[in-house]
């Protein structure tokens, strides 16, 4: 069974009128993190569809606030381009079970990958980098991707810490 990491960067949070910047995947399994862009709005249809082809190669998607955000955000952006929603897949949305298992300072994946003493910092590009990466800006765009890259690299140290959330024995 291959477990994927799973993130997304858009310019707005609403698929209606945001769209994706960029999107990146860990297998569990793997070192190379896959990235995919979307520099331009034109380039937005074929990067959700190479997003699809690399998605269909897991069986689990890890995410932090996947169900609310990134998988709808997807679907929305999807059907604006004439693509089929994806397909329904196990999901392990880790705000979820922390949220509802653990009491933290709050439920941001920074604050509690701080608060469990992860070593994967995530950059923080400031909030300007989204528009200028929006409209062309390459360095902003690029710090967009790395901070993607870092979300990724650190739910996946996440995940190995909450793990035991997901098996417990009642008495």
């Amino acid at each position: 069974m291959r477990l994927a990491v799973f993130d997304i960067e858009t310019t707005a949070l609403e698929g209606s009128y945001g769209r994706m910047l960029c999107a990146c995947l860990k297998f569990l399994d793997e070192k190379t993190i896959r990235v995919v862009e979307a520099r331009t709005a034109n380039n937005e249809r074929k990067a959700l569809q190479q997003l699809e082809k690399h998605l269909s190669d897991a069986h689990v998607i890890i995410t932090w606030n996947g169900r609310q955000f990134d998988w709808r955000f997807m679907n929305q952006r999807r059907m604006v381009h004439n693509l089929k929603p994806l397909p329904k897949m196990m999901h392990i949305d880790w705000l979820h079970v922390q949220k509802h298992h653990c009491r933290s300072r709050g439920h941001r994946q920074m604050f509690v990958a701080q608060d469990l003493g992860c070593k994967v910092n995530k950059f923080e590009p400031g909030a300007a980098a989204w528009v200028a990466a929006e409209t062309g800006n390459a360095k902003a765009f690029n710090d967009i991707v790395r901070h993607c890259r870092q979300d990724v690299l650190q739910l996946e140290e996440l995940h190995w810490k909450l793990i035991g959330l997901l098996v417990r024995v009642h008495h």
